[in-house]
């Protein structure tokens, strides 16, 4: 009988330690913790773009094993998108880099905004700024924007207009063609299908399903930028660069076609819990294989290169599992303090 005693007792200490040490450790990856929202909003750019579509697998990933109902809300863009999470409207948000570095600033497209508190998580996928004409429109190069109806005008996405007027001015066509507004990406793929314009500019990623739709419902050129005025734009705004959309990415795209483009990625606030942050981070990259069967986009997703993406300073929830994985340094540790410097 003592010795029954004797080896519950023994037990009942093990129990209490394991349950002191869990406790210690914080909540993991289906545990929430007490400090976490009882649902998660992830802001992105509009319904239909890649990194929408990205997104959602991502909320996907985060209501099955982080244990928190996630849902996403497409916007107009990095600006409408960053002004939702510094409003404390959303939890995560999508941004791109000209985005992010502009925000965390607060200069730029964010001067009347002011500094946004983002925080770094994981990424990116390349977001080309696509630049699509009518078959029958005659255009078969940007300098014959000239006389024709182009739309891209649409107050509150700033990469939108950004990337749209450096093509245009790369060219020297400012004031040379019509300019139409969009509501959105939408609209413009709408837009062009029914002859309201000959031509549209509007970054995504790759194999967004609306771009998917009109290249099989309507015959579409995919309108190349020469190497020239690609030089002109990156040397103006160093984050917007070369970037090649490979042959076949949509139906009937039988060339390669170089555009310019930005990497993007998942931000926060500095203010949501490390131990959510990190929760969503070991989810996202555990869970990569699945991660990457819910959207073409997804397959560029790689952490050997997440932390190449450098314009903001990383959440702290994220840094820990980076330094988990063996890929947190020295340099990123002064390059964060830095960054962290150009906040206050």
């Amino acid at each position: 009988m003592k010795k029954m005693t004797k080896l519950l007792g023994c037990l009942l200490a093990v129990m209490v330690l394991v349950s002191l040490v869990a406790a210690a450790c914080g909540p993991k990856e289906g545990q929430p913790g007490k400090d976490w929202p009882t649902a998660i909003s992830i802001v992105t750019p509009p319904v239909g773009t890649g990194a929408y579509g990205v997104h959602v697998g991502l909320a996907s990933l985060i209501t099955k094993y982080v244990g928190v109902s996630a849902t996403v809300e497409g916007t107009a863009g990095n600006l409408a998108a960053l002004t939702v999470l510094k409003n404390k409207e959303a939890e995560f948000a999508n941004s791109s880099s000209d985005g992010s570095w502009e925000g965390y600033r607060g200069i730029g497209a964010f001067e009347k905004l002011g500094k946004v508190p983002l925080r770094a998580v994981a990424g990116s996928h390349a977001v080309y700024v696509h630049v699509i004409a009518r078959a029958d429109s005659g255009i078969n190069s940007i300098d014959d924007f000239k006389g024709k109806r182009v739309m891209y005008l649409l107050p509150g996405a700033s990469l939108l207009q950004m990337s749209a007027g450096a093509i245009v001015d790369s060219h020297n066509l400012a004031d040379q063609f019509n300019v139409l507004k969009t509501s959105g990406l939408k609209d413009s793929v709408d837009a062009l299908k029914e002859g309201r314009t000959d031509a549209i500019i509007y970054p995504s990623g790759a194999k967004g399903a609306l771009f998917i739709e009109l290249a099989t419902t309507t015959q579409v050129k995919w309108v190349p930028i020469g190497d020239a005025a690609i030089k002109k734009i990156s040397d103006k705004y160093p984050f917007l660069t070369k970037q090649v959309l490979p042959a076949g990415t949509y139906p009937g795209q039988t060339q390669d076609v170089p555009w310019i483009g930005v990497s993007t990625m998942t931000v926060t606030r500095d203010d949501i819990p490390e131990s959510l942050v990190y929760a969503v981070t070991k989810t996202l990259w555990e869970h990569l294989d699945e991660f990457k069967s819910m959207h073409p986009a997804a397959q560029e997703w790689a952490i050997g290169d997440v932390l190449e993406e450098r314009t903001i300073p990383w959440h702290p929830g994220a840094i820990k599992y980076y330094k988990e994985k063996g890929l947190w340094n020295s340099e990123l540790d002064k390059l964060q303090k830095n960054f962290l410097a150009e906040g206050k």
